[in-house]
């Protein structure tokens, strides 16, 4: 019984030294990071204000990124107004010609691409047009009759 209760109070003091490391190691991790913290924000406090965020080299891809992409927006706008444009021209052409509803004027252009694909088939027989770029042109023509 004496030996028993001896081991119990060494198991119980073994569970009491390593519950004590375990929180000693959780308070040194805790102010650990706080010095951390408290380090980066003097730091922070404290740098150069006229210094760049990012390196040099970083700011000239950023901007060459840049102007690319400008390129881009402005190649993408200049076809939307083109296509705006061509789409304006049509609507005043088909109005000009009389067709007022929505249906008479998909009905003129289905008739216009029924005409443009008769005219295609006729220059690739007469071999104006190479076979090739017709099959590229044909299942555009077909695609917009069927809208």
């Amino acid at each position: 019984m004496a030996k028993k209760k001896l081991k119990e109070k060494k198991a119980k003091a073994k569970e009491r030294a390593t519950a004590k490391q375990k929180h000693k190691k959780k308070l040194f991790a805790m102010r650990k990071k706080r010095s951390e913290r408290a380090q980066a924000k003097l730091e922070h406090k404290h740098r150069n204000k006229l210094s760049p965020i990012c390196k040099k080299t970083d700011l000239e891809k950023t901007e060459e990124n840049i102007n690319h992409n400008l390129e881009i927006l402005q190649a993408l706008e200049q076809e939307y107004l083109d296509s705006m444009k061509k789409r304006e021209n049509l609507q005043e052409e088909l109005e000009a010609e009389g067709y007022s509803s929505i249906e008479e004027k998909m009905e003129a252009i289905k008739q216009k691409s029924a005409e443009m694909v008769a005219k295609l088939q006729e220059d690739v027989e007469n071999e104006k047009v190479s076979k090739e770029i017709a099959d590229e042109i044909m299942p555009l023509e077909e695609k917009s009759s069927k809208k």
